[in-house]
């Protein structure tokens, strides 16, 4: 009885040791991981507050939720394991794009059971090519900006570079002026010359774009990166 009375106390004692020994590394695991549990706890966050006035949303949401936290755990166990397995590598990859992929259809079904959701959605989907272009012409800006510094072209080469840069300049600013016009008109009720100024700016960007690349890639051997 005495050696029983004895053994509980020494094994509770153990028990804490290995406990205090555990908590770094479970600290450690916590802080690399840190950004899937915020994805997954805003996401559970998201379907809560939407679930009033978007049961799709909500429920998709949650299942964004699910996903990040299926990736959480293939990467906590891929990270804690003695053998690497790829399997958990990519659960952890395609849980993490399956959990992007459904917040934005969460978002667009949000903006969808909103009062003039038409207008919602083109905003959103207009954001989001006017801020790829913005980012494609900045990109364009620093490769004609970076051949100039080196002194790497023929000024031709260089003229050249600067014109699609303006050309593509001239097509975001019509875009950013013209965008908002036409959504506030009304996409259907919007006049011709608007559409067509709309489609100009399109065509000028799509335009410029590959050849100016074409342009870096051939003559100065350093395409837009």
């Amino acid at each position: 009885m005495t050696a029983d009375t004895g053994s509980g106390p020494r094994r509770y004692a153990r028990f804490l040791e290995r406990m205090a020994a555990a908590r770094p590394a479970l600290l450690r695991i916590l802080r690399d991981h840190q950004p899937l549990i915020i994805l997954s706890s805003l996401s559970l966050v998201v379907a809560g507050f939407v679930a009033d006035f978007s049961q799709n949303a909500a429920g998709i949401a949650a299942s964004a939720s699910i996903a990040f936290l299926m990736a959480l755990g293939a990467s906590v166990l891929q990270e804690t394991a003695e053998q690497k397995d790829s399997f958990l590598d990519l659960v952890s990859i395609f849980g993490t794009i399956a959990g992007f992929i459904l917040l934005a259809i969460a978002g667009l079904a949000m903006v969808g059971s909103l009062p003039n959701a038409d207008l919602g959605i083109n905003l959103v989907l207009h954001s989001v090519l006017l801020t790829l272009w913005i980012g494609v012409l900045l990109r364009m800006v620093s490769a004609h900006k970076r051949a100039r510094s080196e002194n790497a072209a023929r000024p031709w080469v260089l003229g050249m570079s600067l014109a699609l840069v303006v050309l593509a300049s001239v097509g975001v600013g019509i875009y950013i002026v013209m965008v908002p016009v036409v959504i506030l008109h009304g996409q259907s009720k919007a006049p011709n010359w608007m559409i067509l100024l709309q489609y100009l700016a399109i065509l000028l960007s799509l335009a410029a774009l590959p050849l100016h690349h074409f342009l870096h890639g051939k003559y100065l051997k350093r395409p837009i990166s």
